[in-house]
């Protein structure tokens, strides 16, 4: 990385999950599928401390071991694996602006939830787990 450079630069595309996906990963094939893409490097998800709160609440709530909160605390923050945005302290006050906001700010390609609640109008795409793995 070039000195100021927080994120290495990379063709994958930058997207927002929602936290009904990450929690569906253990529910849903379609989550699952996605969680593989970012393995194989098919995308970078986009995160910052309000969303990762989020997630760590819920993994308590289905029941990880700390140490578990904690490695996935890890990926999501791993320049590495993820674009953590750490100077993003704005906090939303439900999970949609949350997501919503967090895309425009980081210019990530869309928002990908499970589909369990309709996809807000606005200038963020929303795309559903299944949508975003279909090919074009």
């Amino acid at each position: 990385m070039s000195e100021g450079e927080t994120h290495p630069s990379t063709d994958q595309p930058r997207v927002v999950l929602a936290p009904e996906v990450v929690g569906g990963l253990w529910l849903d094939a379609a989550c699952a599928a996605l969680f593989e893409a970012w393995r194989d490097g098919q995308l970078r998800p986009v995160v910052n401390r309000d969303l990762l709160m989020r997630y760590a609440r819920l993994w308590r709530v289905l029941g990880l071991p700390a140490v578990q909160v904690r490695r996935w605390s890890w990926w999501f923050t791993s320049p590495a694996t993820a674009w953590f945005l750490p100077d993003d302290r704005s906090a939303s006050s439900n999970v949609i602006e949350c997501c919503a906001n967090l895309a425009i700010l980081s210019g990530a390609a869309c928002a990908i939830h499970r589909g369990i609640v309709p996809a807000p109008e606005g200038a963020v795409r929303w795309l559903t787990a299944s949508d975003f793995l279909r090919p074009n």
